[in-house]
């Protein structure tokens, strides 16, 4: 699933979105963004029965949506360390989407060599084409 087309196609089966938020942590007394949160979203196939059938199509979900991640940032790899959370267990529900039930990927975004590096004006930036990078894959900012 590496070319656009089959990326988007599989984004708009899935209603995929994604949300960019900041990573802060505290130092000392202040509050510093050290990165950000890369969240990617994908409706949970409710045409499968409960129980097993829908957990394992919902673990192919959110694979694909790591591999999706993953290739949205083979670029980026150098310049940042990106750390993915373990599958959730449940689905999520957001208002965003009208509390339907979604698969959920987490990522985290920080600099490679330190951590407590604040993000600067110009990574700010690269996120906002990351976006746009995303959303040129078929994939839409917060919700469908």
């Amino acid at each position: 699933m590496t070319r656009e087309i089959d990326i988007a196609a599989w984004a708009r089966a899935h209603k995929a979105c994604f949300e960019i938020t900041p990573l802060t942590e505290m130092r000392g007394s202040e509050r510093m963004q050290v990165g950000f949160n890369v969240d990617f979203y994908a409706l949970v196939p409710m045409d499968k029965p409960p129980g097993d059938e829908r957990r394992h199509a919902g673990a192919e979900i959110w694979r694909q949506l790591k591999a999706i991640l993953e290739t949205a940032t083979q670029e980026e790899s150098k310049l940042a360390r990106m750390e993915i959370e373990q599958q959730r267990v449940g689905e999520i529900m957001r208002q965003q989407n009208d509390l339907q039930p979604e698969v959920n990927l987490r990522a985290r975004v920080f600099h490679a060599d330190e951590y407590f590096t604040a993000v600067t004006a110009e990574e700010r930036d690269r996120v906002s084409e990351f976006e746009k990078g995303l959303i040129a894959l078929g994939l839409r900012a917060s919700r469908w």
